[in-house]
């Protein structure tokens, strides 16, 4: 039989787990700002924006 949770404030958690209270570090950085990590998004983004080119366009071609 399923057990029903009743929550008090959107705050609650019902969950316990052993990691519960983990905290990042201050310093920690959640977007990469270094040189390698924004040219190997640059051209993993420029293959896909091919990709999706290519799909697009032989996908429209082929419907009329």
């Amino acid at each position: 039989m399923n057990k029903t949770y009743y929550y008090k404030s959107f705050s609650d958690d019902i969950v316990k787990s052993d990691n519960q209270d983990f905290k990042l570090k201050e310093d920690y950085m959640w977007i990469k700002n270094n040189i390698i990590y924004r040219a190997c998004s640059w051209v993993v983004y420029f293959v896909f924006y091919i990709i999706r080119n290519c799909i697009f366009k032989s996908y429209f071609t082929c419907k009329t």
